[in-house]
């Protein structure tokens, strides 16, 4: 079945389950399996996911993210205040793409220039990156959103990925925090789905 498609009417629909191969059974038999519906909600998220979105935001929302840093590093020392928003600024660089796939218990993102954030679809941590920068990796689909949590020694950032109901725009909502902060830093920014 296609999702999407719509229902046909309800005698059509009785007269197409009565007629099917196997309607009929035979005392004892037991009917196949019925998929709960947030399984089905599930498999036809990650149909919905699974493409590539190209960042579609513009200056507020580039205006929005400097906004949240600076918020964030507000009670910092001065002197030391410099470098944290370089850092803050490096860790959170607008990525121009972001594409979704899905294997057999599995959620993989990608961006560019980066290490796949590969991990099992059900929240399960492992171990993520490359060098010194190294993270313990958590991702989740729920319906109509992938999370993804990213912990370190230092802090972590959460990104909630959300799609809008017609599939089109992808919404993330970054969340950095850090015990360093003086409030967590948090922006959204807008991706669309690429043709």
């Amino acid at each position: 079945m296609q999702y999407g498609r719509r229902v046909l009417g309800l005698g059509l629909l009785t007269l197409g389950c009565l007629l099917a191969p196997g309607a009929a059974r035979a005392e004892g038999e037991t009917a196949a399996p019925v998929t709960p519906p947030a399984a089905v909600a599930a498999v036809d998220d990650r149909t919905r996911f699974a493409a590539t979105f190209r960042y579609a935001g513009d200056e507020r929302e580039a205006a929005a993210r400097r906004a949240a840093i600076d918020r964030g590093i507000s009670s910092l020392f001065f002197a030391i205040r410099g470098i944290a928003r370089s850092r803050l600024s490096d860790g959170t660089k607008v990525d121009p793409s972001v594409s979704f796939a899905f294997d057999p218990g599995k959620i993989r993102v990608r961006i560019p220039n980066a290490p796949d954030a590969v991990s099992p679809d059900n929240g399960s941590p492992v171990e993520h990156g490359s060098g010194g920068d190294r993270s313990r990796l958590t991702q989740r689909l729920t319906p109509g959103k992938v999370t993804q949590a990213f912990v370190t020694s230092e802090g972590g950032r959460t990104n909630e990925w959300s799609l809008t109901p017609d599939g089109a725009t992808l919404l993330l909502r970054v969340t950095v925090s850090s015990p360093k902060l003086s409030n967590p830093v948090i922006y959204v920014l807008t991706y669309k789905k690429a043709p």
